[in-house]
């Protein structure tokens, strides 16, 4: 803020300049909003993101560029084709991926960064509210040992049917039998111990139970190669 007055530059807050009307939570992890900010009024926002986090971030946006266009006395200004377009291409046009994707629909393959306790409250509020029952995924989880890793397993464990313990490389992470240790301790069913994702990948791609991949960004990262190895992502 002190930048901000310094270089004599408007402050804008979200709060008070926009709201999200209604966001409509799909299971494929995409979302339709519908959001006002400032005078503008924004329906059916296509955005292939969700979660309360991700409204968040699309009115930040929002407002971000309609200040723009106030401070630069329209200079700098988009249109809405361009404003929903550019939401809409988000992961080919930024390269983001793993918050709460949807890799693949029948069956499911989610994947997700979610590396502490924070972002697993969050995926498991989000999923529930795509419509995701309890006890319907296998999880895939790793972790680094300096998380609170049982009290993320317990945050997982409402949607959980088996989870598979995994260690991905790099020397900070928890070993998958420990991390299988402490699923067991707040009482998830069935625990596997598969130290390699690509193995728990193989074998959690045996049958069609919807298949979650979560718990850290190495995680995310060994499996998406994985998964674009076996033809399931594109590269």
């Amino acid at each position: 803020m002190s930048v901000a007055v310094e270089r004599e530059a408007p402050i804008g807050f979200v709060a008070s300049l926009a709201r999200v009307v209604s966001a409509e939570y799909r299971d494929d992890c995409t979302m339709m909003l519908s959001a006002d900010v400032v005078r503008q009024e924004y329906r059916d926002l296509f955005v292939p993101l969700v979660g309360k986090h991700q409204e968040q971030n699309v009115i930040t946006v929002l407002s971000a560029l309609i200040m723009l266009e106030k401070t630069s006395n329209a200079r700098f200004s988009v249109s809405e084709h361009a404003i929903r377009e550019g939401i809409k291409r988000v992961h080919e046009q930024s390269g983001l991926q793993a918050r709460i994707q949807c890799i693949r629909q029948d069956p499911p393959i989610i994947l997700d960064v979610g590396h502490n306790l924070a972002g697993i409250y969050a995926l498991v509020a989000t999923l529930q509210a795509s419509g995701y029952r309890a006890g319907v995924f296998r999880i895939i989880f790793g972790a680094m040992r300096d998380k609170p890793i049982k009290e993320m397993l317990a945050g997982l464990e409402e949607l959980c049917r088996e989870l598979i313990a995994v260690q991905p490389i790099t020397d900070r992470a928890m070993s998958a039998q420990d991390i299988a240790n402490l699923a067991q301790v707040v009482k998830i069913p069935y625990v596997k111990c598969i130290p390699s994702i690509a193995e728990a990948i193989d074998v959690a791609l045996r049958d069609t139970v919807p298949l979650l991949i979560v718990g850290s960004f190495y995680v995310a990262d060994e499996a998406i190669i994985a998964l674009q190895q076996r033809g399931i992502m594109t590269a």
